[in-house]
């Protein structure tokens, strides 16, 4: 009987395929091992092992075990192994493998690597890949060794080493995990030098590789220059500078709208010294952006306080970085289009450039997937968990924007809110855009070239 070739279904995996599958795969594969008794103290109920999984690839921070008590060294190395697959990318991972068995990358190869760093340079990939885990890997030993002064007296040379390891590369990946095991870094919160590190770490990791790159590339370039500083900055690509310029308005912004809203709040930061004020004000302008950590109890923040962070877990880093949320350029973007539609401008324009308007497009595209689902989940969680609608809210976003601060209730959860959460956790990490054209609006692209009769809609 002959097969007729026309009748045949071919099945073939995009780019985007392979990496909403492979996240999926890689919390499969780490939940189970999280589960085995070896990497336990204590027995685990299989869904916080999956929960726990979930958070380490999505590098969130959230945990429904404390750390230190549940897993053991073994568990505690599986863990930071997730972390580090997802902070920078099972597809980083395997590429930068692939390269160092001398096999060529092919084209298909080289769009994934580019999708997972958020780069459509195909030219130059493998030195890409390269300086990125060079990049990483020399950030995450310089805080290891930073750490390691402070937590090698307190806890020994080996475990000292180890969870200045950990902690670094939690930091770097913006995972916020804690492995030191008094409260998430509260005995810390008069440290200067613990919270310089941590936020720098996660800083660092946030600002995205191509960032970074750019920055080393133009600082090589412009190094002989007379206005050295003037000159680098002045020919950083657009994408850098937007991410940079952001990122410190941000900080400025958070600090502020911190130190005012928590000045007199004496459960928090009322009772503290100016510097310790500051220091904490400083800290938590950084931290809500994804790193998650914590140095006070989440939930003695003020309601002012807790609806600023809400929005910074949500805005997150910059593409191509460890950090989640909706990206700063995308909040850019967006702000920048309504300013020049309400000056009556027809084109998005930013540094003497125009932005297309799919980009345009995209951004709030972006920002309209990300609060339906955040509605969406509240409600569910109103349901199934039923408490503070403004506590619910900030452990969504904090779970969907991949933070991992929470005001405690995480822990609590039923088994369907935790799934809730693990859903968040996995969707901000992918990104609601990728999962919508991976599995909802798949269908072959209509061409652009067919045009129909403009119609007016009132709209506002």
């Amino acid at each position: 009987m002959k097969v007729n070739q026309k009748n045949r279904i071919k099945y073939s995996f995009s780019p985007i395929h392979i990496i909403v599958i492979g996240f999926i795969i890689a919390i499969l594969v780490g939940g189970l091992i999280l589960s085995l008794p070896f990497c336990n103290n204590q027995p685990i109920d299989l869904l916080d092992a999956f929960f726990t999984a979930t958070s380490a690839v999505c590098v969130t921070g959230h945990n429904v075990v404390p750390i230190t008590q549940q897993f053991n060294i073994y568990g505690q190395v599986i863990l930071m192994v997730l972390i580090e697959i997802g902070g920078l990318g099972f597809i980083t991972l395997i590429s930068l493998f692939l390269i160092f068995m001398h096999k060529k990358l092919s084209l298909k190869e080289r769009y994934l690597i580019g999708q997972s760093l958020n780069t459509d340079n195909m030219g130059t990939m493998t030195q890409l890949v390269k300086r990125a885990f060079k990049y990483a890997l020399s950030v995450q030993l310089i805080g290891m060794a930073i750490f390691s002064i402070y937590f090698m007296p307190e806890f020994g040379i080996g475990q000292g080493l180890f969870k200045s390891l950990f902690t670094s590369v939690s930091a770097f990946c913006n995972a916020g995990f804690d492995i030191v095991g008094i409260g998430n870094y509260v005995e810390f919160k008069s440290s200067i030098s613990i919270n310089v590190t941590i936020m720098a770490l996660a800083i660092l990791g946030g600002i995205g590789f191509i960032v970074f790159d750019d920055i080393c590339t133009k600082i090589k370039e412009g190094r002989n220059n007379k206005y050295f500083f003037r000159k680098i900055c002045s020919t950083f690509a657009i994408h850098s500078k937007l991410v940079l310029i952001m990122i410190v308005i941000l900080i400025v912004i958070g600090f502020a709208y911190f130190y005012i809203t928590e000045f007199n709040n004496n459960e928090s930061i009322g009772t503290m010294t100016t510097q310790d004020k500051i220091l904490t004000s400083a800290f938590y302008s950084v931290v809500p952006r994804s790193a998650g950590f914590s140095t006070i109890d989440v939930s003695l923040f003020t309601d002012a306080c807790k609806i600023g962070i809400i929005v910074l877990m949500l805005i997150g880093g910059a593409p191509g970085g460890t950090a989640g949320g909706i990206k700063v350029t995308t909040l850019a973007i967006i702000f920048i289009a309504i300013l020049g539609f309400l000056q009556g401008k027809k084109h998005t324009k930013i540094f003497s450039r125009e932005i297309s308007i799919q980009t345009v497009i995209k951004s709030f595209a972006i920002l309209t997937l990300y609060l339906i689902v955040i509605v969406i989940s509240i409600t569910a969680l109103t349901i199934s968990d039923d408490n503070n609608v403004l506590d619910l809210g900030f452990e969504v976003v904090s779970a969907i924007g991949n933070v991992g601060l929470t005001t405690g209730l995480v822990s609590d959860f039923s088994d369907i809110g935790k799934l809730n959460i693990m859903l968040l956790m996995y969707l901000g990490r992918v990104g609601t855009i990728t999962m919508a054209l991976a599995f909802v609006f798949s269908r072959p692209k209509i061409s652009e070239d067919i045009r129909y009769p403009e119609e007016k809609i009132i709209v506002g």
